[in-house]
């Protein structure tokens, strides 16, 4: 299960403020994700290891062991020009990584963090500071059941959302060869099955991003909005940069429409340390009237 609140960190611009006037939240295409390795799939062809595709079939023979059909060594075998993929096999991955990379670019992304208060995501992502940081109750997006998906490949029928924690691994360690895929998802495998190594695709990144200690949303339509109920909203951050009048219309917007209060808070320079803190603050705060650090 996830953390019961995650973090959304946002700009100061007009598309944070649209995110609450309106109760909508985007979800990304992978494609337009940050890390450009994002959920790749590498086909590749001249060095299949046909050892490891018959561990990675066992493995899922191991997974699911009520099949009815199976396929026996000798028959596996039989998909082999001697230690090559026959020309039938080889058209199978390619047809399976077709499928994959159309479900790839369907997909809508949302990603969130466990916490609120690390300096390089403040940088990063919310303009140096200016921006702010959502909080957030994950479940209640994921409860949401999608429309039909995929209309294109005719796969993934009322998938439900999932939430993934997004594991880290060294570069080297990370790969999605086509044919150990295909293995894994039985030969093919049914779209439950396929839809699962997709949502593990879309969850992993290189060591380089574990500072960002991130949760993915995972539903059946990118680059689209979709909406949130008050309780979707958990608090608000302010950043050591943010502007007295980005303050007022968030803190506007949600005292006029929203029908519970909202926890906000700031963040301040930790004193004694390199390190940033996140303090609660009330109405009477002179933190409203002017950024914490100009």
């Amino acid at each position: 299960m996830p953390p019961p609140e995650l973090f959304k960190y946002r700009e100061d611009n007009l598309n944070t403020i649209l995110t609450i006037l309106n109760r909508g939240i985007w979800f990304s295409s992978p494609k337009k994700l940050n890390d450009p390795f994002d959920s790749l799939i590498k086909f590749e062809d001249k060095k299949v290891n046909k050892d490891s595709i018959w561990k990675q079939y066992q493995g899922y023979l191991e997974r699911n062991k009520n099949l009815a059909m199976t396929l026996s060594k000798g028959q596996f075998d039989k998909l082999f020009e001697g230690d090559e993929p026959s020309c039938k096999l080889q058209k199978e991955v390619r047809d399976f990584v077709s499928t994959l990379h159309v479900a790839r670019t369907e997909m809508g992304v949302l990603s969130l963090s466990e916490v609120s208060d690390d300096m390089r995501m403040w940088a990063h992502y919310s303009n140096e500071h200016k921006g702010v940081c959502f909080g957030v109750r994950p479940m209640n997006l994921v409860d949401i059941p999608l429309e039909e998906l995929f209309s294109r490949t005719g796969l993934y029928e009322d998938l439900s959302t999932s939430i993934r924690k997004v594991g880290y691994f060294e570069a080297e360690s990370i790969k999605n060869n086509a044919y150990e895929l295909y293995a894994m998802c039985g030969l093919g495998g049914t779209p439950e099955i396929q839809q699962n190594v997709l949502f593990n695709m879309l969850s992993v990144k290189t060591s380089d991003w574990a500072y960002e200690k991130e949760w993915r949303i995972i539903r059946g339509r990118g680059n689209s909005m979709q909406g949130f109920t008050d309780e979707f909203l958990t608090s608000i951050t302010f950043g050591l940069k943010t502007s007295e009048p980005i303050k007022r219309a968030i803190h506007n917007i949600v005292a006029f429409s929203f029908k519970k209060t909202i926890p906000i808070y700031q963040i301040i320079k930790d004193q004694n340390h390199p390190q940033l803190l996140r303090r609660k603050i009330d109405d009477s705060s002179d933190w409203w009237i002017k950024p914490y650090e100009e």
